[in-house]
């Protein structure tokens, strides 16, 4: 939902990111006899309408007793007996003081130079040098061997990566409005879509 700050009980400024969790209904079950591992799929709606689901997603949904869900996130666990086809998980199942990991999509950059996405120092600013500030230098290797190696890092596209953030605390739990608060930053813009780990 975005991120905000919170002070605790000392005064002190804690920057938090405010998190909605789900409802997440279990749309199926995985299990080591019938498809070699044991997992839960769970799905997120995220505003989907039910006629705008596709006829192959109806018929997998309609084994679950689920409707209209555009989000599936496939979780591996060895306790699948604990769960129901149809079962909404909700913010209940996460406590206060608990670590979680957060896994989302990064911000998409565009192409960017060599300074922004690596932190390259750049050239000098100071006399004799020429339009060279920001570029990012040598980029092949000896004389013999004259050319760009592979995994060079230079100019590219920047962002829009897998990326997990660990050992995030939960500060707050709001069981009525179905929404999490935890210390940091999370991947993603306002709006994103996020997997919550514990």
């Amino acid at each position: 939902m975005g991120m905000t700050s919170i002070f605790d009980e000392d005064g002190n400024m804690i920057p938090v990111t405010v998190l909605q969790m789900g409802p997440c209904p279990v749309t199926q079950i995985k299990t080591v006899e019938r498809d070699g591992y044991s997992a839960v799929q769970i799905a997120y709606a995220d505003g989907m309408k039910k006629n705008n689901v596709s006829k192959p997603v109806a018929g997998h949904l309609e084994k679950s007793g689920v409707e209209a869900m555009r989000v599936f996130e496939e979780i591996r666990t060895d306790d699948v007996e604990s769960y129901e086809l149809g079962k909404e998980l909700t913010v209940e199942i996460i406590d206060e003081g608990v670590s979680v990991s957060v896994v989302g999509t990064s911000k998409g950059r565009g192409f960017t130079g060599g300074m922004k996405r690596y932190g390259f120092a750049g050239h000098r600013a100071s006399h004799g040098e020429e339009k060279h500030h920001r570029t990012n230098g040598s980029l092949s290797s000896a004389a013999r061997l004259t050319h760009v190696w592979k995994g060079k890092r230079m100019s590219g596209h920047m962002g829009v990566d897998r990326k997990t953030i660990k050992n995030l605390d939960v500060v707050k739990v709001d069981k009525e409005k179905n929404i999490i608060v935890v210390k940091g930053s999370v991947p993603g813009h306002s709006g994103a879509l996020v997997t919550v780990v514990q």
